[in-house]
């Protein structure tokens, strides 16, 4: 089928009057959307269809979009215009993304045309960019064809999309509907809109009201609370530096992750460590029963938590512990290869991993290591989750949607590749939103460039 992608408006009798009496009707410039005289369509109907939540320093507001690539979604200029983050989601008939196909994804990267003009719309044509490019599924392809040449007028179309369906109800609807349209010519669309009407857009009507129309932005608020989420198995020995940490209080006994430095040296966060009065490492294992050969166990009562840490704010959130005596490499055992020499910059490719829980439903932890790729965020953009609970040493990152770590993952690494076998530590698991883990909300880190002198001099690290 050919896709054409229209912006159109609800055209009836009594637009018509007013235009013989007042002259022009005025296009009508929001964000938002509805089908009107629809049909619900089935699941895979429109496999290449895209919900897409824009938020930006105002609001958050809901368009459709067009899958065109593994990568790309092509949608309206205005729905990309100011927006600083995009969740979209792929795959579903469903806004509550109850089908099992379901895939959510959240990004930053757009582009706008440079020549769009949001008072008279002109050139309203935006692209979207996925964080790393998606699997295609039954329920999730790209549309087929881009057109060769130019529309006809009277020609057969369809457009869909979950906007609302009456002027009574102002929601959107939870399911797919599509109508049936046809194209007009441009003349006979200034009838309705003079001279707005541009060569660039296209009208199309049905034989009454059919087609789309606008609806109304909707707030929303998030904000702080602390597995790894869409990861693989590792491989024994994929991560020699990974220690497993099992803390004890005297409230009670805790799990989290950290990452070997030296040969008496673990990195972790600061409330990993904060009231510890006993820790019992292990290296050289990626499973938690230490069934590989290669199994290292230690216990400790010697950790430092770095001075302005806050349990509160997660500031800081840094510590380190301190094996009784050096222990000896191995080829399971080895620490990580250099801490980082620079700022870390946004949107490169890092790998998180740990044993913590994989779904909200499971609280258990999992026996063996899985891990995740993610890509770094600016502060900015996961302060419009966060807030000023952000601060400069804190570091977020994600998938595509919501993959990084949970509950058991922190105090984990946030490692960067040197290259295929060297690794650097950039980050240490930190928090996660109290929206829970399976939420496209970024998941928190601190930021190992701003410790590199604390670490070096308490460690001796080279």
């Amino acid at each position: 089928m050919l896709l054409s992608i229209v912006f159109c408006w609800c055209i009836s009798a009594v637009l018509a009057a007013s235009l013989q009496e007042n002259g022009p009707v005025k296009i009508k410039r929001e964000i938002g959307g509805r089908i009107i005289g629809g049909q619900v369509a089935y699941a895979g109907q429109f496999p290449f269809l895209a919900s897409i939540n824009i938020h930006t320093n105002d609001a958050v507001y809901f368009c459709s979009g067009a899958l065109l690539t593994n990568q790309w979604v092509l949608t309206a200029g205005h729905c990309v215009d100011g927006g600083i983050l995009f969740t979209i989601q792929l795959g579903s008939n469903q806004l509550d993304g109850s089908d099992s196909g379901t895939l959510k994804l959240t990004t930053d990267s757009f582009v706008l045309h440079p020549d769009y003009n949001p008072d008279t719309l002109e050139n309203d044509i935006g692209l979207i960019e996925f964080r790393m490019p998606v699997t295609f599924t039954d329920y999730v392809k790209p549309v087929n064809l881009l057109p060769s040449a130019a529309l006809s007028d009277n020609s057969p179309l369809v457009t869909m999309g979950w906007g609302q369906v009456d002027d009574e109800d102002p929601g959107l609807q939870d399911t797919v509907n599509y109508v049936s349209v046809t194209t007009i010519s441009n003349a006979e669309c200034r009838l309705f809109y003079g001279s707005q009407i541009l060569d660039t857009m296209a009208c199309a009507a049905g034989n009454y009201n059919e087609g789309i129309c606008f609806n109304e932005s909707v707030k929303a608020e998030k904000q702080i609370g602390g597995r790894i989420i869409g990861g693989q198995v590792a491989y024994a020995g994929q991560f020699p530096f990974l220690a497993s940490i099992n803390i004890h209080t005297n409230d009670g006994a805790y799990f989290c992750s950290g990452a070997l430095l030296t040969n008496q040296w673990v990195l972790t966060a600061g409330h990993c460590v904060d009231g510890g009065i006993l820790f019992t490492v292990q290296l050289g294992s990626h499973k938690l029963d230490g069934s590989d050969s290669g199994t290292l166990k230690l216990t400790t009562d010697s950790f430092v938590l770095h001075p302005d840490y806050n349990p509160d704010t997660l500031e800081n959130d840094i510590g380190l512990i301190e094996f009784r005596m050096p222990i000896t490499f191995t080829d399971y055992v080895k620490p990580v290869h250099a801490l980082p020499g620079s700022p870390l910059s946004v949107n490169v490719n890092l790998v998180t991993m740990g044993w913590g829980q994989i779904n909200d439903e499971d609280p258990d932890l999992q026996n063996a290591v899985k891990y995740v790729s993610v890509t770094s965020l600016s502060n900015e953009e996961c302060r419009i989750t966060f807030g000023n609970q952000i601060v400069d040493t804190m570091l977020c990152a994600t998938g595509n949607y919501n993959q990084g770590i949970c509950f058991g993952d922190t105090g984990g690494p946030l490692i960067q590749y040197i290259n295929r076998v060297e690794v650097a530590h950039v980050g240490i698991g930190s928090f996660i939103s109290q929206n829970g883990c399976e939420s496209p909300d970024p998941k928190g880190y601190t930021r190992t460039f701003d410790y590199v002198p604390w670490i070096k001099n308490l460690t001796g690290f080279k």
